[in-house]
């Protein structure tokens, strides 16, 4: 979001409820095999908000927009937002802010629950709402940016969520999670700049930068039996990451583009828990890619001009876990990642042919570490970085009327990351360990488009089982 990576954290894993969807100047799908210059952790495909960044003139929005919905179930969804744009001394403004409400009381069972197995006490609690998959949040969001006239830009981004949330437990365990979190915060702030399109002494060239701070919390009860009415454990958590993400780009020659980019990540993560106190953790992740993309011809192109081009990036990234626990610290892991892209625009300018190639590493994450999740997990200081190799090629066809998209794709996983039942003395538990490698072959089909007033979209995935394991 604006530039900062939101995956990187206790978990690795982010909400999609922080970002302010309602006021994103735009959103960028990027599947399949993405660019090296995206940071540390990122295997396959991108997400890309951006709310206030971004070198593109303001679009003045609407001054003020309001929604609101209901289900079948009771659940509610209001959100609204404001926006002012103004002018300045050598420069733009505009300053939007806005915020949401929503409380589902549960998620619906497909039949009344009829043909699902498992223990009827865990699926439900009146035959027609999952046991315990309410959620009431609330979300606010505030950001400023500006414009200046020579093409330089800032922005400033906050937004968060508090929740309480259940969690439902597994039909399919023996031992299920029984688990609330009575509150859950989040608030993630993002500071971005950028010089825009500068001329220097050997072409055309930019800069840009982004800073973030990740501040979160979260309180776990478990309870010993589907009614959730006694307490038995309790975890609270603080999580605290600061980013930097800085980006440059200049131009090679008249078809070629250099881009750099340089991702650090500084997490820390406070646990407290009824039976043991408290426990620091902190881990540090950093990477730092370059990437070349040169155009064969002048003609014009998806994007712009080249109707053939070939990308190739090398990435190096790292991290360390300077804080453990007072478990056995994770010594510092490096890895490599590379792209090798290559596309051609054909058939007219509607055919575009594309393939690529790509290495990337994932570093385990301190939850998969040394979480023991209530006493659930046994934890494992001695995983290894995942490490996926995968190959794609396909086509996108723009036809009148509908837009067709078919990619056959090969992913290798190295060292996945799995878990598995263990024997303890304190009785049975979980444990994440590594894999030898994780195989997966298939093709993908996606289509979109209009017909008179009505707009369509299809993906239909084909797995390969005989090419899998």
């Amino acid at each position: 979001m604006d530039g900062v990576p939101l995956t990187l954290g206790w978990d690795h894993r982010t909400d999609l409820s922080i970002i302010p969807l309602t006021a994103a100047r735009s959103v960028h799908l990027l599947r399949g095999l993405s660019s090296v210059l995206y940071g540390p952790n990122v295997l396959a495909g991108v997400v890309s908000i951006d709310v206030a960044r971004g070198v593109e003139r303001l679009e003045a929005p609407p001054p003020a927009t309001f929604s609101a919905a209901a289900d079948d179930n009771g659940g509610l969804v209001l959100s609204g937002t404001v926006a002012r744009s103004f002018e300045s001394r050598g420069g733009d403004w505009l300053v939007q802010g806005g915020g949401g409400f929503r409380d589902r009381p549960g998620v619906s069972i497909p039949n009344d629950g009829s043909g699902i197995s498992g223990d009827p006490a865990l699926l439900s609690a009146d035959g027609d709402l999952r046991l315990n998959s309410d959620v009431e949040h609330k979300d606010a969001f505030v950001s400023v940016r500006y414009q200046g006239e020579g093409g330089g830009w800032m922005s400033l981004t906050s937004s968060g969520f508090d929740v309480e949330r259940g969690v439902p437990p597994e039909i399919h365990e023996a031992d299920p999670r029984l688990w609330r979190y009575p509150d859950q915060a989040r608030v993630i702030t993002a500071l971005s700049g950028g010089t825009g399109s500068k001329e220097t002494r050997w072409g055309m060239g930019g800069l840009e930068a982004s800073l973030g701070l990740d501040l979160g919390s979260f309180h776990i009860e478990q309870f010993d039996a589907p009614t959730y009415g006694n307490v038995i454990k309790e975890e609270e958590g603080e999580d605290r990451t600061a980013t930097l993400r800085i980006l440059g780009e200049h131009g090679i020659g008249e078809r070629g583009d250099l881009r750099t980019a340089l991702t650090y990540g500084d997490i820390s993560h406070t646990e407290r828990l009824t039976s043991s106190g408290e426990r620091d953790f902190r881990q540090r992740l950093w990477s730092l890619g370059t990437e070349v993309e040169w155009r064969f011809d002048d003609s014009p192109g998806w994007d712009g001009v080249g109707a053939t081009r070939i990308s190739v990036g090398l990435s190096t990234d790292g991290a360390d876990t300077p804080e453990s626990g007072g478990n056995p610290r994770l010594g510092r892991m490096g890895d490599w990642g590379a792209r090798l892209g290559l596309s051609s625009l054909t058939g007219g300018g509607s055919l575009l042919l594309h393939g690529g190639i790509s290495r990337r590493a994932r570093f385990p994450s301190l939850r998969e570490l040394y979480s023991d999740a209530l006493g659930r997990f046994l934890p494992n200081p001695g995983l290894e970085p995942e490490v996926l190799t995968g190959g794609e090629l396909g086509l996108t066809w723009a036809l009148q009327g509908v837009d067709i998209q078919v990619v056959g794709f090969r992913q290798v996983l190295n060292d996945g990351i799995v878990r598995v039942g263990v024997l303890t003395p304190q009785g049975p538990k979980r444990q994440r360990v590594n894999r030898d490698g994780i195989r997966s072959t298939g093709l993908e089909m996606v289509a979109s488009g209009e017909w008179r007033a009505m707009q369509y979209s299809g993906d239909l995935t084909l797995p390969f089982p005989g090419l899998a394991g």
